[in-house]
């Protein structure tokens, strides 16, 4: 039972990167591979936003950045709006002496839930308050209609009332 932490890293499900001191790519897994689309032998030896010069001046080079600098644990959420990148991450980022070392997954789904939590919440207080002003059921039902017009067409659905 000796298994290699590369063997280990390149099995996990989170994206994985070491950058030494210059940010240089001195590791990166299986599942960075999967979710950036390169390959490790593209990117191994090369600074970090030479390989992603989309990524440059973004959230990551400035939390990169701080971690080399302050040496302190740093998480993060970023959106990507550049292909073939365009999702959201969630980031984890660790000093240690020689560099940092960065995990990531994508959490588009979970950002999609929220938002439609938000929009539950929304419509609920709004139904909520049109109540305790006195409005009538008719009323309350038409907001309500106006509301789920708004949301489905949001995603392109026809919404017949």
């Amino acid at each position: 039972m000796n298994k290699r932490p590369t063997d280990v890293l390149d099995n996990i499900g989170d994206g994985f990167i070491t950058l030494d001191n210059e940010l240089l790519v001195t590791c990166f897994n299986g599942a960075a591979e999967r979710l950036l689309g390169r390959k490790a032998e593209e990117v191994l030896g090369k600074k970090l936003f030479e390989s992603f010069p989309e990524a440059r001046g973004s959230i990551s080079e400035e939390k990169y950045t701080a971690a080399l600098k302050n040496g302190e644990a740093v998480t993060f959420e970023a959106c990507f709006d550049s292909q073939p990148y365009k999702n959201w991450y969630e980031v984890r980022v660790y000093s240690y002496k020689d560099g940092i070392a960065v995990y990531f997954t994508l959490i588009a789904e979970r950002e999609e839930r929220f938002r439609q939590n938000n929009e539950d919440l929304n419509l609920l207080n709004n139904l909520n308050n049109a109540a305790n002003r006195g409005e009538s059921l008719q009323d309350v039902i038409r907001l309500c209609s106006r509301e789920m017009l708004r949301i489905f067409s949001a995603f392109g659905a026809a919404v017949y009332l």
